[in-house]
C-alpha cells in the first residue's frame, strides 16, 4: 500500500478515483470535513512512519557512520595481528623459511609444521561420517579434530612441554589455551606418554616423535592412552627381535653363535650331507673344519663330529629325569695358569681361557675352555664380571673339586684364649645376645700376632652338649698341628660360629639365656647338627669368612608355637595314670582344657561325642 492510500475502519482499502492531483494536496479544512460527512483521516507527519509496521529510513550522520567504522576496524586489525595467529603449517615466503623443522615452532610465521602438511588426515568413524571432536575417554577427547588453530594449539602445547618451554615465551599462546583447552590438555598428555615410553626404552631411536603420534592419535582417535602406550611398547619389542633375529643369523652363519633354527638345520644338513658349502661360503671338508664344538651338536653323532671327542655323549633323558654333571676324569691345569677371579675395571684377557690337560699325560693334548660371553665383554661392567667368574669357577670345581681354602684349624691354644676373652664379657655383664665379636676377634688378633705355632702343638677338639653337660670328644687322639703358622687371623662372625662347636664355651654362653628362648636355639641347632659333626666341618667353619667384619645377628627374641613334643626329652608313656578323667573335665582341675599345676605336660585323649 502506498502512502498516499488509506484504509478504511473494515480494513479494506480505500476509493481511488480522486485524480493524483488530489491525493497530493490533501485537505483538511472543516468545510471538507462537513460536506462529507465523515471523519477525515489524519495523516502522519512527513517522514514518520504512516503505520507501526514501517520503519523510518533516514541518511546515517557522520557520528553513526564513526561508531559503526571503529569496531570493523579494531576486528580486522585483530585478526592481522599475529598475536592471534597460531597455524599447524608453516609459510614458503617466511624469512625463516630455511630453518623450518618439523615439530618446531617458528615465531616468524607462528607456525609449526606436522606430517600432515597443509590439508588435515580425513578422520571418519566406522560408518565414514566425519568427526568433529575426539570420542570421550579417549586421548583426543574434546579436541576439534577439523580445526587447523585447535590442533595448532595441541602440537604447540606438547612441544613446550618436552623442551621444557614457557607459554610465556609465545605471545598469545595462553589465549589459545583458554579458547582450545581440550586441546592444550590433549597435548601434555602426548608428551606424557612419550617421556612415559623413554622411561622404559633404553634406545632414544625407538621412540617415535611427539608429531608422529599425533599423527597416529588423529588416524585413530578412539584410543585411549594406555592403549595407544602398549600397542607403541608392542611395536618396539617386535622391532627389537627382528634386529636380534638377524643378528643372531649373522652370528651363527659366522660360527660365533647359535644363530637362527633355520640356519642351524642348515648346519646339520651340511653335515649329514658331507658338506660344510652352507657356513662361509666354503667348501671345506667338516673333518678340516676348524669351528669349535659347541652345545648346538649334541644332536651330531660322535663319528661325524671334528677332531678328537674329549667328553662322551650323554644319555638323552625325559620327564622327570635330569642330567648330572660328567665325571671329573683325569685333567688338571696347565701348570702357571691364572686360577683368580677377574677383578672390575682390570681387563685381563688370560682370564677369558683355562688350558688343562691329563694328568697321565701332561705332554699329550690340551683343552682350551673359552668363555662364551669373551666378544662383548665389557670389564667396568659389574654383571660381565660376575657371569665370567662364575664361569670360572664351574670349571674349576669339575677339574679339581672344592676350590674354597680351608679354614686353619683351631689349636688349643686358640681355644683357651677364646674361652679367656668370652669370660672376661661375660663377667663384665654382656649375654649370648649382647656380646661384642668384632671386639674380641680383635683382641685375638692381637694376642696372636707374631707369635709363632710350631708343628706338633694339639688341635682344639668340638665336643656336644648333651642335656646340660658336656660330653667327649669323639676322637680319643688329639690331633697336631702338621705346618708351622704365625698369628691368627679370625674373623667375628667365624669366632661367634666356633664358639658353639666348643662344649665348654657354649655351656659359657647358654647360662646367660631364658630357659625358653635357650629351648628355641636347640630347636634351631638340631637342623645343622649334622654338619657340625661331620669331619668336613669338625674343625672349621667353611661356610663363614674369617675377614668378615659383619656385625653379629641378634637372637630373635619372637617364640615360635611347638609343634608336637618330638624335640623334648622323653618323660614315659604319654597317656595320663589312672582311669579317664571325670565329667568336669581332663584331669578335673581348672575348666575343661585340664591346665595343669606343678606337672610335665602331657596329651590327654578327650572323649569322642
Amino acid at each position: 500500500m502506498s502512502a498516499q492510500e488509506q484504509t478504511s475502519p473494515a480494513g479494506r482499502p480505500a476509493s481511488s478515483s480522486s485524480s493524483a492531483n488530489k491525493t497530493d494536496r490533501p485537505d483538511s479544512s472543516p468545510e471538507h470535513a462537513t460536506q462529507n460527512n465523515s471523519p477525515s483521516p489524519v495523516q502522519a507527519p512527513r517522514g514518520m512512519p504512516r503505520h507501526a509496521g514501517q520503519v523510518e529510513r533516514r541518511p546515517l550522520s557522520e557520528t553513526m557512520e564513526r561508531m559503526i567504522a571503529e569496531p570493523l576496524q579494531s576486528t580486522i586489525a585483530r585478526e592481522n595481528d599475529p598475536a592471534n595467529q597460531l597455524f599447524a603449517t608453516v609459510l614458503q615466503n617466511c624469512v625463516n623459511s630455511g630453518n623450518h623443522e618439523m615439530g618446531v615452532f617458528c615465531r616468524e610465521c607462528r607456525g609449526i609444521p606436522m606430517p600432515w602438511g597443509e590439508e588435515l588426515p580425513r578422520i571418519v568413524d566406522d560408518a565414514g561420517e566425519s568427526i568433529q571432536r575426539g570420542p570421550p575417554r579417549s586421548l583426543l577427547e574434546g579436541v576439534r579434530l577439523q580445526s587447523y588453530t585447535a590442533l595448532a594449539t595441541l602440537a604447540v602445547r606438547a612441544w613446550l612441554v618436552l623442551t621444557n618451554g614457557s607459554a610465556m615465551s609465545i605471545e598469545g599462546f595462553n589465549g589459545f589455551e583458554a579458547r582450545y583447552p581440550a586441546a592444550a590438555r590433549a597435548g601434555r598428555e602426548i608428551a606424557r606418554l612419550i617421556n612415559s615410553i623413554r622411561a622404559v626404552v633404553p634406545n632414544r631411536a625407538r621412540i617415535p616423535t611427539y608429531y608422529n603420534l599425533i599423527h597416529q592419535a588423529l588416524l585413530e582417535p578412539d584410543l585411549s592412552f594406555q592403549s595407544l602406550r602398549e600397542n607403541l611398547l608392542r611395536t618396539i619389542e617386535a622391532d627389537d627381535e627382528q634386529e636380534h633375529g638377524r643378528e643372531n643369523l649373522a652370528r651363527g652363519a659366522s660360527g660365533r653363535g647359535l644363530g637362527s633354527r633355520t640356519n642351524r638345520e642348515s648346519y646339520r644338513q651340511s653335515y649329514d650331507s658331507g658338506s660344510s658349502s652352507n657356513l662361509d661360503n666354503s667348501n671345506s671338508n667338516p673333518a678340516s673344519s676348524s669351528r669349535p664344538l659347541g652345545r648346538s651338536d649334541s644332536y651330531l653323532a660322535e663319528d661325524d663330529i671334528p677332531g678328537d671327542l674329549i667328553f662322551t655323549r650323554r644319555r638323552e633323558r625325559s620327564g622327570t629325569q635330569y642330567n648330572t654333571p660328567a665325571a671329573r676324569g683325569d685333567w688338571e691345569f696347565v701348570e702357571g695358569t691364572d686360577l683368580s677371579d677377574a677383578v672390575l675395571g682390570q681387563p685381563d684377557p688370560a682370564k677369558l681361557f683355562l688350558i688343562r690337560q691329563k694328568h697321565s699325560d701332561p705332554e699329550g693334548k690340551k683343552d682350551v675352555r673359552e668363555y662364551p660371553g669373551l666378544h662383548n665383554m665389557d670389564w667396568n661392567n659389574p654383571d660381565h664380571i660376575a657371569s665370567l667368574n662364575r664361569a670360572r669357577r664351574q670349571i674349576r670345581m669339575r677339574t679339581n673339586g672344592a676350590i674354597a681354602e680351608p679354614r686353619l684349624p683351631w689349636t688349643q691354644m686358640e681355644k683357651d684364649e677364646l674361652k679367656r676373652l668370652i669370660q672376661n664379657a661375660l663377667n663384665a655383664g654382656q649375654t649370648r645376645s649382647t656380646i661384642d665379636w668384632k671386639s674380641i676377634s680383635a683382641n685375638m688378633s692381637r694376642r696372636f700376632e707374631g707369635v709363632v705355632q710350631k708343628p706338633g702343638e694339639p688341635l682344639a677338639q668340638c665336643t656336644n652338649v648333651v642335656n646340660g653337660i658336656e660330653q667327649e670328644p669323639k676322637k680319643k687322639r688329639t690331633d697336631k698341628l702338621k705346618t708351622e703358622r704365625t698369628g691368627a687371623n679370625r674373623g667375628p662372625r667365624a669366632v661367634q660360629n666356633q664358639a658353639d662347636k666348643y662344649g665348654d664355651i657354649k655351656l659359657l654362653l647358654d647360662a646367660t639365656m631364658p630357659k625358653k628362648i635357650l629351648g628355641k636355639r636347640k630347636k634351631r641347632e638340631s637342623t645343622s647338627k649334622r654338619k657340625s659333626e661331620s669331619p668336613e666341618y669338625e674343625e672349621e667353619d667353611l661356610a663363614d669368612d674369617a675377614d668378615s667384619d659383619d656385625e653379629p645377628l641378634p637372637l630373635q627374641l619372637k617364640l615360635k608355637r611347638r609343634k608336637g613334643p618330638k624335640d623334648e626329652l622323653d618323660r614315659g608313656s604319654k597317656n595320663p595314670p589312672g582311669g579317664p578323667p571325670p565329667p568336669g573335665g581332663a584331669g578335673g582341675l581348672t575348666g575343661p582344657m585340664g591346665k595343669s599345676f606343678d606337672m610335665a605336660p602331657t596329651r590327654t585323649a578327650m572323649p569322642s561325642g
